[in-house]
């Protein structure tokens, strides 16, 4: 089984740091293409600060593995890009894991809420099927 394409949905959570470093170290190992998403929410209630914060850590963790942030540049080679996008993070996860080949969540914590809720609709709404 090859992995081409991993999705890392980033909520500005504790887990995040353990999805990104989860995501790199498969990618790095398929030499697959990082996408992290970071969802501003359609209401305007995103923190501004909040998404350079998660910005920050995803490209401090891409040069600790030595990993290349290339944008929407096509390459062979492993690679990673941060997208920042509008909307309810479930659409969001959803839409963008149908052109996955994983998801990659980390573990919520009990003060993580939301991400339980969204996994789930991911899944299914992006026809992954189950979960292993």
């Amino acid at each position: 089984m090859s992995f081409r394409k991993l999705l890392v949905p980033l909520a500005g959570v504790d887990g995040d740091l353990a999805a990104i470093d989860a995501a790199l170290v498969l990618g790095h190992e398929f030499q697959a293409r990082i996408e992290a998403l970071h969802a501003r929410t359609a209401l305007g209630y995103s923190d501004p600060m909040e998404a350079g914060r998660v910005r920050a850590l995803f490209s401090s963790r891409c040069k600790y593995y030595g990993i290349e942030e290339l944008g929407n540049q096509a390459t062979d080679r492993m690679s990673a890009r941060f997208l920042e996008r509008q909307g309810m993070e479930a659409d969001l996860i959803a839409e963008h894991g149908r052109l996955s080949d994983l998801i990659v969540f980390a573990h919520p914590h009990s003060t993580d809420l939301p991400w339980p809720i969204f996994r789930y609709r991911a899944r299914f709404e992006s026809q992954l099927g189950p979960s292993f």
